[in-house]
C-alpha cells in the first residue's frame, strides 16, 4: 500500500526494530549495527517479551547512557504501554533483533 508523500501514511514507516527484553544493551547495540542499512531513521527500539508482546520502548539515548550489561527490559519505558492486538500484524513488518525464543 502506498500513500502520497505529503500525507501521514507517506511519511510514517512500517518497519520497526524490536529487541527481546532479556538481551543486554551491548547485544542490542551489536544487532542494531547489523540491521538493514536501508532502514530509515531509527529513534527507538521496541522491547518485546518472549511471546513477542510489547513491554516498552527504549530510546537510543537510554541505550547510550546505560551500562552495557543492563538488560533491555530494564531500560524500556513502560508507561503508556497497552496491549496491542495489531502487534501480530506489525510482527510481519518488524525487523527482529535477537533470539527471542
Amino acid at each position: 500500500m502506498t500513500h502520497p508523500e505529503d500525507t501521514g501514511g507517506g511519511i510514517m514507516t512500517s518497519r520497526l526494530l524490536s529487541a527481546g527484553d532479556n538481551i543486554s544493551v551491548v547485544e542490542a547495540t551489536e544487532l542494531l549495527r547489523s540491521a538493514d542499512q536501508d532502514q530509515e531513521e531509527i529513534h527507538a527500539i521496541y522491547v518485546v517479551d518472549a511471546d513477542q508482546r510489547l513491554v516498552g520502548v527504549a530510546s537510543l539515548r537510554s541505550m547510550l547512557l546505560a551500562s552495557s550489561d543492563i538488560l533491555m527490559g530494564s531500560i524500556a519505558d513502560r508507561k503508556d504501554i497497552v496491549s496491542l492486538t495489531y502487534l501480530l500484524w506489525c510482527r510481519c513488518l518488524c525487523l527482529q533483533l535477537g533470539d527471542l525464543t
